[in-house]
């Protein structure tokens, strides 16, 4: 089921500098995507749109 990485002469650098890439993007998109994280962002965004739209409208 699951592989074990051997970190040997014949291992490709690549390959595992692909792989630690990987999971820090991957961790990276993770901790975005989480609910908390998409929370703040929507609000954080909602009240920037309202202070551009207030700020406009007063010219």
């Amino acid at each position: 089921m699951f592989r074990v990485i051997y970190l040997g002469k014949r291992w490709n650098k690549k390959k595992f500098y692909g792989i630690v890439v990987g999971c820090v993007g991957l961790g990276m998109v993770l901790s975005v995507l989480m609910p908390l994280w998409a929370w703040l962002l929507a609000i954080g965004a909602g009240l920037v749109y309202c202070g551009w739209y207030i700020f406009c409208g007063k010219k």
